[in-house]
């Protein structure tokens, strides 16, 4: 028992943070009969017109022909597989589908799913706990926030960036790491991991630590001497990671610019691509269907007390103004990201993506969520006037998604609705 409490005043809220949305995405799925349970499955769209396959090619190489690891004559008349392993086959937890052959093949696909989800989540209260930024029940409940969020859940069928939700939170801390004395690899080792899994996802990922490390360098500024050294530390890391990743990457670039590499975008159009208050839409509860995939707004749910705190934010006093106007900076960079076609072409390599718009969307939710735990770390209850003031600015969204219902073929009456609760609910959990 002695060791068991010791367990549990450790490592218990980490565990929770793991479990809690597996078991909860696997009481769905026998919910909804997954296989073995039932006759559905989750090959859907990609994951099952071609992910599969790949899947089980992945399981005939590393069990019986290792050789066509680098070439296949599976690949039309035979081709290079080295950029399909590098986009679709280099996550560890693929190995999981070596145990399930044959018509079990689907439910180890599923099993992976639920273990990056767990993964995610522990990843993200991991981050939180190291940070000292959360404790206690808040570690599980940030940890599903994210793990769940709209993006999580919308893309569990291109299985493959899953793992970017991961390894998204240990960069960030190994950022966090570069200002303290005698820390520095777990930032270049995450972010090569990260890149030799996904390097698709790696790459926006990339992005993202450029602005998020111009947040924390203004956040952590000292002297100027300590900023420079953090400076160094960043951009040694970061060639660090791409160095590590190069034995994957350079010959994976090479087959891009020999292929799809070559058919970047020629002209840019400097315009909205949409009406941005229609990502208003996606602060609301299940607004995602099949019309959202080959063209949609942005999938940046992830609950509405995460929103709320995020708003509140900026008006708390306690949080140095120097912190929160570049954190305003990087959150007008981000939201500017998911309309403006510019910032949305950067992101994605300067190649519109064919269905799945905005894939970039997770670190705008791990943002998000960062803010709003930032908040509760520095004034954990929030007063009346402050929250009366971020109810009524996100009522006013769901109220213009209300307005508008027609226009979202993925909403109904009983969704907003059941927004309007979890909001007041939020509220009243916050104060």
């Amino acid at each position: 028992m002695t060791r068991l409490y010791n367990y549990w005043h450790r490592h218990g809220f980490l565990t929770l943070s793991f479990l809690l949305p597996v078991i909860l995405l696997f009481i769905y799925g026998i919910m909804r009969h997954v296989f073995p349970f039932g006759g559905q499955t989750i090959m859907t769209v990609d994951l099952g017109q071609q992910y599969i396959d790949f899947f089980a090619y992945f399981r005939t190489t590393l069990l019986q022909h290792p050789s066509t690891f680098l070439y296949s004559f599976a690949k039309g008349l035979g081709g290079d597989m080295l950029g399909v392993w590098a986009y679709y086959l280099m996550s560890p937890f693929n190995l999981v589908v070596l145990l399930t052959p044959g018509k079990w093949l689907s439910f180890g696909v599923w099993l992976i799913v639920l273990l990056k989800t767990g993964c995610t989540s522990l990843s993200m209260a991991y981050y939180l706990k190291k940070t000292r930024l959360a404790t206690g029940w808040w570690l599980p409940t940030f940890g599903i926030a994210f793990a769940l969020s709209g993006f999580a859940i919308a893309n569990q069928f291109n299985i493959m960036w899953l793992d970017a939700l991961i390894w998204l939170p240990l960069i960030v801390l190994g950022i966090e790491q570069l200002f303290k004395p005698r820390h520095f690899w777990l930032y270049p080792i995450s972010l090569a991991i990260l890149l030799v899994v996904n390097y698709y996802m790696g790459y926006m990922v990339c992005l993202f630590v450029v602005a998020y490390f111009a947040w924390t360098l203004v956040c952590h500024h000292t002297t100027w001497r300590q900023t420079g050294r953090s400076i160094l530390k960043f951009i040694g890391g970061s060639l660090g990671a791409g160095l590590l990743a190069a034995w994957l990457l350079l010959p994976t670039f090479y087959q891009l610019t020999q292929s799809k590499g070559q058919y970047t975008i020629q002209k840019i159009h400097w315009k909205l691509e949409y009406n941005p208050l229609k990502m208003l839409s996606k602060l609301i509860v299940g607004n995602f269907n099949f019309d959202q995939m080959p063209k949609g707004e942005p999938n940046i749910f992830v609950g509405s007390l995460v929103l709320i705190l995020f708003l509140a934010y900026f008006f708390t006093k306690k949080i140095p103004l120097k912190d929160r106007l570049a954190a305003l900076v990087v959150t007008g960079f981000l939201g500017l990201s998911l309309c403006f076609e510019p910032l949305d072409l950067l992101w994605h390599g300067m190649q519109f993506p064919v269905w799945y718009p905005y894939r970039f969307s997770y670190v705008i939710s791990f943002w998000l969520i960062v803010l709003a735990v930032q908040r509760l770390h520095y004034q954990p209850r929030m007063n009346w006037p402050l929250l009366l003031w971020t109810f009524l600015l996100l009522i006013s969204g769901i109220g213009y998604t209300a307005k508008h219902l027609k226009s979202f073929t993925a909403l109904d009456n009983y969704q907003v609705y059941l927004s309007i609760g979890f909001l007041i609910l939020a509220s009243l959990a916050s104060y």
